[in-house]
C-alpha cells in the first residue's frame, strides 16, 4: 500500500509527480505519512474485516493517537492546538 501506482490514472496526478492546482507539498507529505501508518496497522485491520468482528478499543485507541480519529473533524476552534499527520496545521 505505500508505494504510489504506475498504472496510469490509479492514483492522482500530483501523487505521481506532475503539477496540479489541487494539491501541494503538505497534501503528499499526508498521503505518506498516512500510507506508512497504516502499512503497519493493515494486518490487525484485515483481520477484523476478515472477521466482522469490532475493532477492539485499543486498536482504536491507536487510530486516535496517531491522529487518524482527528482528520475526521471539521474546521472549528477544537483544533487550533492539534497538528495534523505529516505535520500539517489545521488550517490547512
Amino acid at each position: 500500500m505505500g508505494d504510489v501506482s504506475k498504472v496510469p490514472y490509479a492514483e492522482p496526478n500530483a501523487w505521481q509527480g506532475f503539477k496540479s492546482p489541487y494539491s501541494t507539498e503538505s497534501h503528499l507529505k499526508f498521503r505518506a505519512t498516512v500510507r506508512r501508518l497504516l502499512d503497519g496497522l493493515m494486518s490487525e485491520a484485515r483481520q477484523y474485516e476478515d472477521t466482522g468482528e469490532r475493532p477492539s478499543d485499543a486498536f482504536v485507541q491507536k487510530l486516535g493517537a496517531y491522529g487518524l480519529l482527528a482528520v475526521n473533524l471539521g474546521p472549528g476552534p477544537w483544533l487550533a492546538s492539534f497538528v495534523l499527520l505529516g505535520g500539517i496545521q489545521p488550517a490547512e
